[in-house]
């Protein structure tokens, strides 16, 4: 399956100075520009954060850029609505934010975009201390992990599907497709995988709050080799 840029929406251009931009630790507003041509620049974290989930966009888009508030156009009630049907209120349960701040022209976002705004991404990671973190789509995936993964991340097709123990941000992570996708995708496999992924992403929720107990791994501890089926069906059934 195709990645959710080949839609045509927040499409994404490959920077001949991204490995320079990619480590930036402090954000380089107003070095894209992009807040000189948007109605609603530098758009910041939006929500009530009461189930400590965090929703990361892509961009705001024009109906976004025209009110100021993240998500609210038609592509954010595809979201809005399939978080109501698991029980999750986007405005009082999530806190809101893009991977970058400001929206694009043209809504194509460019490499350089996303690593002049990841500072305020991972700020805002340390500042609320999400215990989920829902990424929708490439540039929030690009944003997320493009600066600790070294290898050719790929697009969110590679990635949905898994719940990630991520261990520098304590948090569960669960990468699915952007709402655009399922929207310019309608008859193909990605609305069901995408209501698959919340399915999951719910179920991951409510272990939290039966019993918040994050896997943190000490890289120094002893690695335990399992070789034969009955052990590892056992270590993973002592896991789940």
């Amino acid at each position: 399956m195709s990645g959710f840029f080949d839609a045509g929406k927040f499409r994404v251009k490959e920077s001949e100075t991204i490995e320079a931009q990619r480590n930036l630790r402090v954000p380089a507003c107003g070095a894209c520009k992009l807040h000189k041509h948007c109605k609603s620049p530098k758009i910041g974290p939006q929500g009530e954060f009461e189930k400590k989930i965090m929703v990361v966009t892509a961009a705001p888009g024009a109906t976004d850029d025209k009110t100021g508030e993240l998500l609210k156009g038609d592509v954010g009630s595809i979201i809005r609505l399939e978080l109501r049907k698991r029980g999750i209120d986007l405005e009082k349960d999530c806190i809101k934010i893009a991977a970058v701040n400001c929206r694009p022209e043209d809504d194509e976002v460019e490499d350089s975009h996303i690593a002049y705004c990841r500072p305020i991404l991972w700020n805002a990671i340390k500042k609320y201390k999400p215990r989920s973190i829902l990424l929708l789509g490439d540039v929030a995936l690009k944003s997320f992990l493009g600066h600790r993964w070294k290898k050719e991340i790929g697009t969110i097709s590679k990635w949905r599907g898994w719940v990630i123990p991520d261990q520098e941000t304590q948090a569960w992570v669960v990468p699915v497709f952007h709402p655009v996708y399922i929207e310019y995708n309608k008859d193909s496999a990605a609305p069901k995988l995408f209501n698959k992924d919340l399915d999951t992403f719910k179920r991951q929720l409510i272990r939290i709050d039966e019993r918040y107990d994050f896997p943190v791994h000490d890289p120094k501890e002893k690695i335990r080799l399992l070789y034969k089926a009955t052990d590892i069906i056992q270590e993973i059934q002592s896991i789940i």
